[in-house]
């Protein structure tokens, strides 16, 4: 499912948000192709986000397992 500027966060749980890109990322591409930028554009917030609540990459990656 391809985010659109109006279904993207806004306002809500980003933490959720994230995690929530991520899954989707990583079932469209493989973790291989997972990246916190590429999260970030697909739960529409700015690309310092993810690194601001969960530090990493593996951060983020720990919470999606």
């Amino acid at each position: 499912m391809t985010k659109t500027k109006s279904d993207s966060y806004h306002h809500g749980d980003l933490r959720s948000a994230l995690i929530s890109a991520a899954e989707e990322i990583i079932a469209a591409e493989g973790v291989e192709g997972f990246t916190l930028r590429k999260a970030a554009r697909k739960a529409g917030v700015s690309p310092g986000a993810p690194t601001h609540h969960f530090g990493s990459m593996a951060g983020l990656l720990t919470q999606v397992a």
